[in-house]
């Protein structure tokens, strides 16, 4: 599981949100199967990535908890660098590779500004890790792409 899903997880336990616990596990279940199919279906990958991102939206927008929304934030930048490498696996390489290039440069201003929360800097500073993945699929399409 990584992190950011896990840590989601975790400040969601007993917290009194709008998105319920439930729904929190069910974007997480829904992200790692869409991530897992996305060598072999990259374009539903996008889709479903793309839905859960927009549902997950919506809790950032509406939760008032400054720790859970963090959290979410951490998710939906992960789930923005797989959305970019669906979409170079689905065969748009270079504006998949902007919405990955994006969203790693989205973690590394998490981890600028969080510096002084130390437990909020560990967890940007593993999404920075777990963006490897993504990175490596959009490196993976790039040498794959046929030129035009």
């Amino acid at each position: 599981m990584p992190f950011f899903a896990a840590a989601l997880l975790i400040a969601a336990t007993g917290a009194d949100v709008r998105c319920s616990r439930a729904r929190l596990e069910s974007f997480i279940s829904e992200f790692k199967s869409a991530r897992d199919a996305m060598v072999a279906q990259p374009s539903q990958s996008y889709e479903r990535l793309n839905d859960i991102d927009q549902r997950l939206e919506g809790c950032i927008q509406t939760e008032a908890d400054r720790e859970l929304r963090f959290k979410l934030v951490l998710f939906s930048t992960g789930i923005h660098a797989y959305i970019g490498a669906a979409e170079a696996g689905a065969g748009n390489v270079s504006r998949g590779k902007a919405t990955t290039d994006a969203a790693v440069e989205r973690a590394k201003a998490l981890v600028r500004e969080n510096r002084s929360r130390p437990n909020d800097l560990k967890l940007a500073n593993e999404l920075i890790v777990q963006l490897d993945r993504p990175l490596r699929l959009i490196r993976k399409a790039q040498k794959h792409k046929s030129p035009r």
